[in-house]
């Protein structure tokens, strides 16, 4: 980043080189400023700042020099003045060595062996130094479909669900012509031909049910996960009393596992992700999705969804609460958003129980704990 004595522009012209000083040149990169603009070019201004963003991973401990071109910035006078531009030795850096060593806790929040601890405290654990929670997330389900019907199938009667590209006008203030984010398909309770408004309406009294992906074989596998989301983008035209419901079942028994709060009728919106919801009942199983929309009124569009994303985080990765009281112990992983967060050295864990305990007890004492990789066990006795 460099910052200019007034606000610059780039002129189109000339390159930026970033190069290593006495390497092997594996990292150098240039960015050609005449395929501006390009999204990917790795350079940008914001008034008198001018930020570049390498294109290619910096080695550590190495030393680096930039240039830049006498021809490739001006200020914004009525009669451009150029920047006469940075030359080898000018800008020079040398970047940070590889961190050797793990976080070690400082301090924890109810301290080692206190007493007259609030049940549902939250937990924090402080760090010498900045910290994130290591666990990986698998994309198990993504799809658009737009290549194809991503799977999913018709169920309940009568049922208006097709996939397409929608036509469809409720005579109020929502008109679907596109599926999200202007795509050519998606599902949707009676696409639509045009017409006259309203159009693309639903059949009075349907109970249009969309199941999928594979509801009939090995649908979503959660069998590898310890926690999942839900994400979906979704357009609804429903008046009060009809249902929307969007849930999660098993494949081989069809029980419900997850209701998701997504969406409650009347309600009028045109499209909109929604999302990311814990749907983590339902891991450990292979699992299918439902979307259900029942309507009694014919001038109403229904519902429409697009863009379905299911992610799960597999097992490993854990903080693990034991109750030394009756040995039934909380176990949260670290994917979870809602009861494990990091603000720089910080972490924060929200137990989420009531034991009645009044001394909660840090047994494992192994202060060294690479990126949290290992559990860290909490003891709390009544």
């Amino acid at each position: 980043m460099a910052t200019f004595s007034e606000p610059i522009a780039l002129t189109g012209l000339g390159a930026i080189t970033v190069s290593e000083v006495g390497g092997d040149s594996s990292s150098d990169f240039t960015i050609d400023l005449t395929s501006l603009p390009d999204a990917d070019a790795g350079v940008s201004v914001s008034g008198a700042v001018l930020t570049i963003d390498p294109t290619v991973n910096l080695e550590f401990v190495q030393d680096y020099e930039v240039t830049i071109s006498n021809d490739a910035i001006v200020d914004l006078a009525d009669t451009p003045n150029a920047y006469l531009g940075t030359a080898s030795g000018d800008w020079t850096f040398t970047t940070i060595a590889v961190d050797a060593l793990a976080p070690v806790a400082t301090v924890y929040d109810p301290a080692d062996n206190a007493v007259d601890v609030v049940p549902n405290a939250n937990l924090v654990i402080t760090f010498d130094e900045d910290v994130v929670l290591n666990y990986s997330v698998t994309t198990l389900l993504d799809e658009d479909f737009e290549s194809d019907n991503g799977n999913f199938a018709l169920s309940g009667a009568p049922n208006d669900w097709a996939r397409g590209t929608p036509n469809a006008d409720n005579d109020w203030d929502l008109v679907l012509t596109t599926g999200n984010n202007g795509s050519a398909r998606c599902w949707g309770t009676v696409l639509g031909a045009g017409g006259t408004a309203p159009y693309g309406t639903i059949t009075a009294g349907s109970d249009s049910i969309l199941q999928g992906p594979d509801a009939g074989g090995n649908g979503i596998d959660l069998t590898g996960v310890v926690s999942a989301q839900l994400q979906f983008a979704a357009a609804v035209d429903a008046k009060t009393g009809d249902t929307v419901e969007v849930l999660v079942r098993e494949v081989t028994t069809n029980d419900l596992l997850v209701t998701v709060p997504a969406i409650t009728a009347p309600m009028d919106a045109d499209w909109a992700t929604y999302g990311p919801f814990d749907v983590s009942d339902a891991a450990g199983k292979n699992v299918y999705l439902e979307f259900r929309f029942v309507g009694a009124d014919a001038t109403y569009i229904g519902l429409y969804v697009d863009d379905v994303n299911v992610t799960g985080v597999s097992p490993g990765n854990n903080i693990v609460l034991k109750n030394l009281t009756d040995s039934i112990d909380t176990v949260i992983p670290v994917s979870d958003s809602s009861r494990v967060s990091v603000n720089g050295a910080e972490v924060t864990i929200s137990p989420a129980f009531s034991c009645g305990c009044r001394e909660l007890r840090r047994s494992d004492r192994r202060d060294r704990d690479p990126q949290l990789q290992r559990s860290r066990l909490c003891r709390y006795r009544g």
